[in-house]
């Protein structure tokens, strides 16, 4: 639920949730500071006496913040008369609303509060393709991670002939690459977001990091195809060590690049959690955050971790035991990315409906 204001300095509309009623607050359009009108107070109050104007002039602006302003000289509002104003208070940086009044008479009447219109406050255009740009990035993350699972594990554990092996290439790179695209596209879209603080800076280099990541990737697919090819190897034989070696680094390169913008959508929803007033939001993903940046070191730990295991134990002696340990740190290494996937998933989720929650009273 929410109530309506009339800032008292622009005199715009406003839109206050009932849980911020009597508090400080700051106009989102002159940066003004004023109390939240109290809704017992407002239902309660007595009606004004119309001015007088022979009456001398308040000597306090304290007593009467609206001396002055279009020839207003009634009582201060209940929710003025507390006295001395807190320096600090909530902002709505979201929002936007319509011109004040061309002639300035208007006066300020908090008694008869008119019901405010869509085109006075509504939500800024910018937040509402973050919304759509995060509703793209679970179906794409999750199209993403399942077709490389499927195909890792049905390479590992049915090593198919090599043409049936293409076949399996045939289907699940598309796919992936469709996904891939629809999480750059969820990114592109947030790059919209309005210009508050550097949250547009953030979602620029996360997708470009991004889109980095993907171009490093394939280069490194189009190398280990290239590798595998009998006639490459012939023709080719002498680039064989440069092109293994820089298959390497572009695989490490797309990892890098990976990580690197995650970790920056993470700080741009860390910040959209932050503007939206969500503070236990921002906390849970500043401690995702920390989980994510450490996500590396722990795939590496579990690498070493059964390497070094099967190694004292003399399972790399043969080629069946280097096969199942590698279906074993592969089935590892998908479960700690599943819960990566998952947590980001669900802060994804928690950001968008606190983008929703900001909608939902100017639809209403």
């Amino acid at each position: 639920m929410s109530m309506n204001c009339m800032c008292p300095k622009c005199r715009k509309m406003l839109s206050i949730a009932e849980q911020f009623a009597g508090q400080p607050m700051r106009c989102p359009f002159c940066a003004s500071m004023f109390q939240a009108p109290n809704i017992a107070a407002v239902a309660t109050a007595p009606a004004a006496p119309p001015p007088r104007p022979s009456a001398p002039p308040r000597s306090s602006a304290a007593a009467n913040p609206f001396a002055g302003d279009a020839g207003y000289d009634g009582p201060a509002p209940p929710w003025q008369q507390a006295g001395t104003q807190p320096k600090h208070g909530p902002e709505w940086p979201w929002l936007v609303g319509a011109a004040p009044p061309p002639d300035g008479t208007q006066q300020y009447d908090w008694q008869k509060v008119q019901p405010m219109s869509a085109d006075m406050v509504r939500l800024a255009p910018g937040w509402h393709k973050v919304r759509l740009g995060m509703s793209l990035l679970p179906a794409a993350s999750m199209l993403v991670f399942v077709t490389l699972v499927l195909m890792r594990l049905l390479v590992l554990m049915i090593q198919p002939e090599p043409y049936l092996l293409k076949i399996l290439l045939l289907i699940g790179i598309p796919i992936t690459i469709l996904g891939l695209l629809g999480c750059l596209l969820g990114c592109g879209l947030c790059c919209l977001v309005p210009q508050v603080g550097k949250l547009r800076n953030l979602a620029l280099c996360a997708a470009g990091a991004i889109f980095l990541a993907i171009l490093a990737a394939m280069l490194a697919v189009f190398l280990s195809f290239a590798l595998e090819d009998p006639g490459i190897q012939r023709e080719r034989a002498s680039m064989m060590g440069f092109m293994t070696v820089v298959r390497g680094m572009a695989y490490f390169t797309s990892l890098i690049l990976l990580v690197a913008g995650g970790l920056l959508y993470l700080f741009f929803m860390r910040g959209v959690a932050r503007i939206f007033e969500n503070r236990r939001l921002a906390q849970h993903l500043l401690y995702y955050l920390l989980f994510f940046a450490a996500s590396p070191v722990i795939g590496l730990f579990l690498y070493m971790l059964f390497g070094g295991t099967a190694y004292v134990l003399g399972l790399t002696a043969d080629e069946n035991s280097r096969s199942a340990l590698n279906v074993i740190y592969t089935v590892a290494q998908f479960v700690l990315f599943a819960v990566v996937l998952a947590g980001f998933l669900m802060m994804v989720r928690d950001v968008r409906s606190s983008i929703e929650r900001a909608i939902a009273p100017n639809k209403a």
